[in-house]
């Protein structure tokens, strides 16, 4: 597209300010954009998850009428299909970090896309194959939040009695809380160690069958579940691995 072009033409000419600046007016909007995951992914680190798990807390079951449930389901879909959708736009990293080499020769030009002080971390963030669970896995400092939150969805997912217009957010909600708790859990094998909180076996199985009739969804799912992980290469029981894998 537009935007490649003038990269290439910068890059054929690095001498030609001109070509530069076309290029970083090109980027400007998606890299603001980047900027704006970047601190979309701060804030609900470090103010939506905690104001929500203090809602959460003594909500039982996923039937349960609570705001902070569905927030949080929510919330733990949309990290989910931010990182799917990043995997499939390679081209976002490379668009930042054009703009990040370009501030040493056009300071002026790119602190106007990018904040100097905020660029490097910002650079760390979409370098990461799943940047928002990432970042939210990073700052979570109670397991017990991702655990229930996964405890109640597979249950509710074993539910025949759950409503079809809510299946997709438990197991979206669902396969985001088992992803954080591996991610963030500092005892050897994670989710998948024998003394997690949460079921690797049953959240696989819940995934398998609530969504084996849709290849699309029940791939998206099972990649983030085996890939995302921290720790299914080397801790998920043959077990589990039956059912992901088949």
């Amino acid at each position: 597209g537009a935007q490649q072009g003038a990269i290439r033409a910068a890059m054929g000419s690095p001498s030609d300010e001109g070509l530069l600046a076309a290029a970083l007016e090109a980027l400007a909007p998606s890299v603001r954009l980047i900027v704006g995951w970047f601190d979309a992914a701060e804030a609900v680190a470090s103010e939506s998850l905690p104001r929500l798990a203090a809602e959460f807390e003594g909500v039982k079951t996923a039937s349960a009428d609570a705001a902070s449930l569905r927030a949080l389901v929510t919330l733990l879909t949309l990290l989910l299909d931010f990182d799917s959708a990043k995997m499939a736009t390679p081209a976002v990293q490379n668009d930042f970090s054009f703009v990040k080499r370009a501030s040493s020769k056009a300071a002026l030009l790119t602190q106007t896309i990018v904040e100097p002080n905020k660029a490097s971390a910002v650079s760390m963030f979409i370098a990461q194959a799943s940047p928002m669970i990432a970042r939210v896995a990073a700052a979570l400092d109670d397991l017990r939040l991702v655990a229930s939150l996964a405890s109640l969805c597979c249950a509710a997912l074993a539910d025949k009695r759950l409503p079809d217009d809510k299946v997709d957010a438990c197991l979206g909600a669902m396969t985001a809380a088992f992803v954080l708790y591996d991610r963030a859990a500092t005892t050897p094998g994670g989710a998948f160690a024998s003394g997690s909180l949460v079921s690797a076996r049953k959240v696989a199985a819940a995934i398998r069958k609530r969504a084996n009739d849709r290849p699309a969804l029940l791939n998206k799912l099972l990649g983030a579940y085996r890939y995302t992980t921290l720790n299914y290469a080397t801790s998920a029981s043959a077990a589990v691995r039956n059912i992901v894998e088949r």
